[in-house]
């Protein structure tokens, strides 16, 4: 009943999430599925959250000592990258439940090092293309050598396919935004059919869930995400312009006044 659902804990948990400690279950919510959790896909929003925290600092502290270099933002990247990595591999016991968010914030670091790089030394389709047929040798024959090498091989092939520019899918992107959407609703939509339609093929499953999710996304892109950024940046720009007001004001009211003074 609405009462009892109301009234347990779990739903109550659930709005962790909005402090970005990622909570999966509600009461009477999927208990069917395979797998019972509303949304299994809340758990990258936490480290994402601090990669993006790691990029204002790197940031913050480039600005004081040199400004805009891209090869030193490239090799500090790469570094924190490395790190990471050097822990996953060789402290998965003293990470403990943080080893998952540990190995997502590798491919970050070292994707935002790749994307750092001056243009004469970014990869190229063609070797990003080798890399990924390696590693999927790699993957039949060695799967954690694999493992580490998806480290370099899935972020290159993103930014490779990325910075391709296909005249189809640019011209979607005028229609909005639906990656955040898509990455927010398409486990929910995909529970909802695996539990409708538990007995469904894989083809016909995607054939009803991927136009789903794009739908839901768009929806989302145009009535919620779209909407709340116009706002924001509309209130940006508002602070901004007080502030340049405020400004402009306080150099017109010291000008005569330092003229005043040249002329004593």
């Amino acid at each position: 009943s609405s009462s009892a659902y109301f009234r347990s804990a779990e739903t109550w948990v659930y709005l962790t999430n909005i402090t970005l400690v990622a909570s999966y279950e509600l009461p009477g919510v999927f208990d069917d599925a395979a797998r019972p959790v509303v949304n299994g896909s809340l758990w990258t929003i936490g480290p994402e959250f601090l990669c993006y925290l790691v990029v204002m600092a790197l940031g913050l502290a480039m600005a004081r000592v040199g400004g805009n270099r891209p090869k030193a933002r490239a090799a500090a990247f790469a570094g924190l990258g490395t790190a990471l990595a050097l822990a996953w591999i060789l402290l998965p016991t003293q990470l403990g439940s943080w080893e998952p968010a540990v190995q997502a914030a590798v491919f970050f670091m070292v994707g935002a090092a790749l994307a750092s790089l001056p243009d004469e030394l970014r990869l190229s389709p063609l070797l990003a293309a080798v890399g990924v047929g390696a590693w999927i040798v790699a993957g039949s024959f060695a799967p954690p050598v694999a493992a580490v090498m998806a480290w370099g091989v899935v972020p290159s092939a993103v930014l490779a396919v990325g910075r391709l520019s296909t005249p189809g899918v640019r011209a979607a992107g005028r229609w909005g935004d639906v990656s955040y959407g898509t990455y927010l609703w398409g486990f929910v939509i995909q529970q909802v059919v695996a539990v409708s339609l538990p007995e469904i093929p894989l083809v016909s499953y995607l054939l009803l869930t991927i136009p789903a999710v794009l739908l839901i996304a768009y929806c989302s892109w145009h009535f919620v995400e779209k909407p709340v950024l116009t706002r924001v940046r509309q209130r940006l720009g508002q602070r901004g312009n007080g502030l340049t007001t405020e400004r402009s004001a306080h150099v017109s009211s010291s000008v005569p006044a330092a003229r005043a003074t040249a002329a004593l």
